[in-house]
């Protein structure tokens, strides 16, 4: 299967940001300089849902060992997320990733 045939029929596999969207450009640039000074061991990146885990502390706690950093942003779907995947610059220092987007954002466009 090449690209092409793949994005034909699922064009949610292209990544495509969300400019379009107010704060979305201020969301991703504010992740993109928070994972350079961070360097994390582990990210969590992803939809409104993985931003949401910020709130609960104590999940939190269980990974500062890890150097973890939600890189969660709300309204983001499954090409979204793809493409802060290939702009962000990951460092080296990235052993985990959890990527997560809602399934019922992989049917729209």
């Amino acid at each position: 299967m090449t690209q092409n045939y793949i994005s034909n029929y699922y064009p949610i596999t292209i990544p495509s940001h969300r400019f379009y969207k107010l704060g979305w450009h201020q969301s991703f640039e504010d992740q993109r300089r928070r994972v350079r000074e961070i360097k994390p061991n582990l990210i969590f990146i992803g939809d409104s849902i993985v931003k949401g885990l910020s709130r609960y502390q104590k999940v939190w706690q269980l990974f500062r060992d890890y150097n973890a950093i939600n890189l969660g942003i709300g309204g983001g779907k499954f090409q979204n997320v793809l493409w802060r995947c290939n702009e962000i610059n990951f460092p080296p220092s990235i052993k985990f990733a959890f990527f997560y987007v809602d399934l019922i954002k992989l049917t729209t466009k």
